[in-house]
């Protein structure tokens, strides 16, 4: 009997187990994901507030207005694509004042505004200054529309279109993906125009320009990048500096300043970069500057290795090394390298900053302004060809688009080379 009631308990305790099991599995799961989601804060909103039990009402022939708002939670914006959607038989955008950017908020006009058939899109940023990145829930726009025709009893729906974006430069955040997480739609009723008077037209306001960064000084063409040398096997005895799990910032792992961790573009389309190699002895004297060439690991590494041959003038010694590859800035290895001649040196870990666009070893408003040069999304490039573009593609993904400019950005904490 007792054998019984054992056996009876021990499948009751199973029942239990089997039942609890896939609950604990999707609260862990559940929690997983707001992980993974926890840095996607930003919302796009209209205001005045509205909703189909609440809406903004209008007559036919009435100018109405509504503010695009930006919050952005625990994120720091600092590009902003946004597209528009509504229903152009209800209502229309006032031809003589369609949108008007708060320029105090977002300074740059990146692209746009684009309209066409019930749809706008525009692409703005806080410009090439990252201390003005976006903190609190600001006005980025706003729009100006005229009723057309009845809503019949129902309301239109003006809403956020799918190619809207927004990215941040904070240190949870990476610089290719987007961080917005939710839209608010605005809820339109338009009546019948009144018919005691009638209906007036909107008094014509001028067209308001896009704002556009101010450069300083003429934009200057950027030094032609030189192609990576093809590996060459080295020669027995030679002196070999060997430089393995190299980051570059914005490609596979290689991170960024705020954010070491993150990733860039997975599988760049230029592989094999050229890297120069400068040895200072120990008075800080530069004894020797040589070019050589690194190669990407692939996607699971997400790092460059490359094997550079030294002369033969380098003694046995302490030396100091720095290296810069095109479009990053120059960086000191830490300490002091103890160089064997006649052998493979191994060359510490290091990293590399991207945005040095025109290679002058600094990040400035004149590598912003090659990169707004060839910014390319919603429209064809300003000014660029083909040497201006490979440089300005930080993110090597064959485009100069959002996730550059917000590379850029994000770099800005460190604006000279070493």
């Amino acid at each position: 009997m007792e054998a019984i009631l054992r056996h009876k308990l021990i499948l009751i305790t199973i029942g239990i187990q089997l039942i609890a099991l896939p609950l604990i599995l999707l609260a862990v799961k559940e929690r997983q994901e707001t992980r993974t989601r926890a840095t996607e804060s930003t919302s796009l909103s209209f205001a005045p507030e509205s909703s189909a039990t609440s809406p903004i009402s209008a007559s036919v022939g009435q100018s109405f207005s509504l503010d695009v708002m930006v919050n952005p939670g625990n994120n720091l914006v600092s590009l902003a694509k946004i597209e528009v959607l509504y229903d152009p038989t209800k209502v229309e955008l006032d031809p003589n004042n369609k949108i008007v950017v708060n320029s105090e908020v977002f300074p740059v006009v990146v692209e746009g505004p684009i309209y066409s058939q019930g749809r706008i899109l525009i692409t703005l940023s806080v410009g090439p200054d990252s201390t003005k990145v976006i903190q609190t829930s600001s006005k980025a726009f706003t729009l100006n529309f005229i009723g057309v025709s009845q809503t019949q009893n129902a309301t239109s729906s003006i809403s956020f279109g799918p190619e809207s974006l927004i990215y941040s430069i904070a240190s949870q955040d990476t610089s290719n993906v987007s961080v917005l997480s939710a839209t608010s739609p605005a809820a339109v009723e338009i009546n019948a125009a009144p018919t005691n008077e009638p209906t007036s037209e909107p008094s014509p306001t001028p067209e308001q320009p896009s704002p556009t960064p101010v450069n300083p000084s003429p934009t200057p063409e950027p030094s032609p990048t030189p192609a990576a040398p093809s590996p060459t096997p080295p020669q027995t005895g030679s002196t070999l500096l060997y430089f393995t799990g190299l980051k570059l910032h914005g490609i596979g792992k290689g991170g960024d300043n705020p954010n070491p961790n993150s990733e860039g573009t997975l599988n760049p389309l230029r592989p094999e970069r050229s890297l120069t190699v400068e040895i200072y002895n120990a008075s800080g004297t530069l004894v020797s500057k040589v070019e050589g060439g690194i190669v990407y690991g692939g996607p699971q590494s997400g790092t460059f290795d490359g094997l550079i041959s030294l002369p033969d003038t380098i003694a046995s010694g302490k030396y100091t090394i720095k290296i810069k590859t095109p479009s990053y800035l120059k960086r000191q290895l830490p300490g002091f390298l103890n160089l064997v001649k006649g052998q493979t040196n191994n060359a510490p870990v290091a990293f590399l900053i991207a945005g040095d666009v025109n290679n002058d070893n600094s990040l400035s408003i004149l590598d912003y302004n090659l990169i707004m040069d060839c910014y390319s999304d919603l429209l064809p490039a300003k000014n660029c060809d083909t040497t201006k573009k490979d440089q300005a593609d930080l993110s090597d993904d064959g485009r100069v688009d959002f996730d550059d400019y917000n590379l850029f950005l994000r770099e800005l904490s460190v604006q000279r080379g070493e």
